[in-house]
């Protein structure tokens, strides 16, 4: 997948969910230790497990451009992703939910892993 986003979710000590992070980035790519990297752009958006969405850092994008950190296409490509996330299965609790279970899973077969 080539999206412009990283994805964090977010547990508490009773591994309850509490929210989905993205961060909106310019790229997403693997370091030369192989580590995963974003190009962040700054704007973020967060789903709540009751599906409400959130949109963070819109001031700190503005600040970025105002002062030539980063360009008018990089602006525009941030809000772009953004609203492509909106517009998504991305912002579907159920969805992020299932998605996020498989994922960890996948991490670790045998961990049991309860949803209170």
């Amino acid at each position: 997948m080539n999206k412009h986003w990283a994805l964090t979710t977010f547990y508490n000590a009773e591994n309850k969910l509490f929210e989905w992070y993205f961060d909106i980035s310019r790229e997403n790519f693997i370091d030369e230790n192989g580590a995963p990297c974003i190009d962040d752009l700054f704007l973020d958006l967060v789903v709540f497990p009751d599906g409400q969405t959130v949109t963070l850092d819109a001031d700190e994008l503005q600040e970025a451009l105002d002062k030539g950190e980063i360009s008018q296409d990089d602006f525009t490509h941030a809000y772009k992703v953004h609203d492509q996330i909106i517009c998504s299965k991305w912002v579907d609790a159920g969805f992020l939910t299932g998605f996020c279970d498989r994922v960890l899973r996948e991490f670790d077969p045998v961990a049991p892993f309860t949803r209170t």
